[in-house]
């Protein structure tokens, strides 16, 4: 996704809105009174929308570059929007992007594998060791 990506797709229909209320005002069927009040909060839902955008785009973009895959070392929810994280390798990577149904279920010991330029997330689970019931000890 390119940088001018959110600018071009939210700044067209801003033109084009500006166009008809510019017309709307050359036929005389908007008064100057209502006119620049709308331009302006049409201008300000404008910007705040490109920001947004940006945002948005910035982090996708972020969590695509991720490359990783190692053991998991600690599997946490960030407080309050419950925005997952894993840290491989000591390095920290929000989940928040990517695409994985069950985060919940993943925990530390846990491999994990991603690759670049993918939304692709990939998690095996720890084989549990079997616990045995016996106490025999071989001497």
């Amino acid at each position: 996704m390119s940088p001018g990506f959110p600018f071009l797709v939210l700044v067209m229909p801003f033109a084009v809105t500006l166009i008809v209320l510019l017309i709307f005002r050359r036929q005389g069927k908007m008064e100057s009174e209502r006119f620049r009040p709308m331009v302006l909060g049409l201008a300000v839902l404008t910007v705040a929308a490109i920001v947004l955008a940006s945002k948005v785009a910035r982090d996708l973009n972020e969590a695509k570059n991720y490359s990783f895959s190692g053991v998991i070392e600690k599997a946490y929810s960030e407080e309050p929007k419950k925005i997952p994280h894993i840290i491989v390798n000591g390095i920290d990577y929000d989940l928040g992007s990517l695409t994985y149904s069950d985060f919940d279920s993943i925990k530390a010991g846990d491999s994990a594998k991603k690759k670049k330029g993918t939304f692709e997330l990939k998690f095996i689970k720890r084989k549990k060791s079997p616990v045995s019931d016996s106490t025999h000890i071989e001497r």
